[in-house]
Formats: structure tokens, sequence, C-alpha cells
């Protein structure tokens, strides 16, 4: 059966407003959870194992709204949320949820060298999830950025300097 070439357009545009609505909802449901986070509210630290074989070197990930922790590395990454990835910054990481990494120099410092780390000072940390809101999925895909303004991330010229898949472990 032959379908028509304007038929596929129509399903490509439905399947490209559905993306974009899907993450406007989500925007709107992590601009509600950063309103909360700013008030103070804080979610439990997630434990994640990484599926990544990249990743495998770092060990456990530990992960609330407010810190980071590789099991296999000193030390942990205090966060503060900052915003949502915009969609110019390409299909694979627009939507993230985006942190400032607070104490990043003194982390950098710690962990320098070390194996599947980045070899330049992450400023960011990017948290996305194909399964919902990160902070209630089982699966996420984290990355670490190094440029001084995460907003103007493009794919086409910047990359994260670690990053990966991991899955939510039982607490």
């Amino acid at each position: 059966m032959c379908h028509s070439p304007a038929r596929k357009e129509r399903k490509a545009a439905m399947t490209i407003q559905w993306t974009r609505t899907s993450r406007a909802i989500a925007s709107m449901v992590m601009l509600l959870l950063a309103a909360c986070a700013s008030h103070g509210a804080r979610f439990p630290v997630q434990q994640y194992v990484p599926t990544t074989t990249a990743l495998l070197p770092l060990g456990q990930l530990f992960l609330s709204n407010t810190q980071l922790q590789f099991a296999a590395l000193e030390g942990q990454m205090k966060l503060q949320y900052v915003g949502i990835m915009p969609d110019s910054a390409g299909a694979d990481i627009a939507g993230a949820t985006i942190y400032r990494v607070k104490n990043a120099q003194g982390f950098y410092k710690k962990n320098a060298g070390k194996s599947a780390f980045c070899s330049e000072q992450p400023l960011w940390v990017a948290v996305s999830s194909h399964t919902g809101a990160p902070a209630w999925s089982d699966e996420i895909w984290v990355g670490l950025l190094t440029l001084k303004d995460w907003a103007k991330f493009r794919h086409a010229e910047d990359r994260v300097c670690m990053g990966g898949d991991y899955v939510r472990t039982p607490s």
C-alpha cells in the first residue's frame, strides 16, 4: 500500500507538534518544581547505576535537586537549579533540567584526571528523561557541561564532557 507524500508530511508534522507539546508540559512541570526548590524544598537523594559503559568507572550516581555524587569520585557537587535547556540546543538535550555546580572548582580539583571524569571543570549538570520528569523517572540521562553559558549550548558545536544513561536502584 502506497502512502502519499502529503500523508507522510502530516504525520511528521503531528509528531513534531506532539513532541513540542510534551516538552512544553514537561517545562511547566519543571518550572513548578523549580519554584518549589527555590523555596527550600528538597527532593530526597536517589540512587542510580550507569547503563552507559563509559560511565561504569564512576560507579553509582547519587542525585537530588541540590547535590550530585559519583561513588568513585571524592566529594559531591552542590547544585542550584537554573533553568530548562532550550529547543535550540538540539533534540538530544533540549528540555533537560540544568543545575549550576556551586562548588565546581573545588570538586574538579579533587577529581581531575580520574577515569571517565571530565578533562575540564564542569560548570553545569543537565538531567533529562524520556519517561517523564527526571525527579520521578526510573531512567535518566545526566550530562556535565563545561561551556560558560549553558543557554548557548548548540548540539552541532558543543558537547558534554561526560554523559550517559542511568537507571534508578531501589533505596
